[in-house]
């Protein structure tokens, strides 16, 4: 039962997705922009879809006999909280000053929040500890031989969106955050499928791979 709910949301999140793109253009124009300001549904769906991939990265890490492969899951999972913790502006969410030109929520600099130094560190080690797994524990020859193409195809749409939207901007200035936002939620929807089809590819071959000590 387990295989078979996977696999029909495995395939299904093609047409999700697709849908999902198709409807960013309408989106933008008539969703409310409150709707996409921090600390709104279309940022708290953000951290619920990066929540979701985290608890399934610590699930694999702790659940995996195999060493290499527990090393590779925590890796992911403290990707995971990285992006939350982005997405969280590092903790600046909670600390708003105003609102700009646009009625869009302004916050204080990281400088002025209350134990920045601690947290650039805590960032700092998260990052090194994620990027030394990523090189170190990922089995990348399995992982490029079973990627799920048109998955990782969409994937790079969002993130294309996101990015042009970030530093070029196709849409109005009202629009720009909208499009952005709503493109993050298509792109970390994507990137928890994956993640649960890797999920389920590893279990299958868990034990094949070499611990490295």
């Amino acid at each position: 039962m387990d295989k078979i709910l996977s696999e029909k949301i495995f395939k299904n999140s093609i047409y999700l997705s697709i849908v999902w793109l198709i409807l960013l253009t309408p989106l933008i124009k008539f969703l409310p922009d409150y709707l996409a300001y921090e600390n709104s549904l279309v940022e708290n769906t953000q951290i619920l879809l990066l929540f979701i991939g985290m608890l399934m990265a610590a699930y694999n890490s702790k659940n995996f006999k195999n060493i290499q492969m527990k090393r590779a899951w925590l890796s992911v999972c403290l990707g995971f909280i990285l992006m939350i913790g982005r997405e969280l502006s590092w903790g600046r969410v909670f600390f708003q000053c105003g609102f700009n030109e646009y009625g869009y929520p302004v916050f204080y600099d990281m400088k002025d929040i209350p134990g920045h130094e601690l947290i650039n560190i805590v960032i700092g080690i998260f990052l090194i500890v994620t990027v030394l797994g990523v090189i170190f524990y990922f089995p990348w020859k399995k992982i490029i031989h079973a990627l799920p193409k048109k998955h990782v195809f969409l994937l790079l749409i969002f993130l294309l969106i996101t990015f042009c939207e970030n530093h070029v901007g196709l849409t109005t200035a009202g629009e720009k955050i909208k499009m952005e936002e709503l493109a993050e939620v298509g792109f970390y929807f994507m990137l928890d499928i994956i993640i649960l089809y890797y999920s389920k590819y590893f279990s299958l071959l868990e034990g094949k791979f070499s611990t490295r000590h």
